[in-house]
């Protein structure tokens, strides 16, 4: 497999159902990555935000560089 970028921002599997968005961090010394969560509110799933977590290098099962979106450079 191709390293993993350290500079660069990918999608990356680390098992989940779905590729996350990824990037390294020097603070952390892992790479992070932000998931869209949801919570009751007033007895309705309305409560939407992020939650960020992270992972080792080792936790990669394969990644993928970032599409080009239409429309850009």
């Amino acid at each position: 497999m191709t390293p993993t970028p350290k500079d660069n921002t990918f999608l990356a599997n680390i098992g989940y159902p779905y590729y996350v968005l990824a990037h390294w961090s020097n603070a952390f010394e892992k790479y992070v990555f932000a998931e869209l969560q949801v919570d009751l509110l007033h007895g309705k799933w309305e409560d939407v935000y992020f939650q960020t977590d992270s992972f080792q290098e080792s936790e990669i099962i394969s990644w993928i560089e970032m599409p080009k979106i239409k429309g850009t450079k």
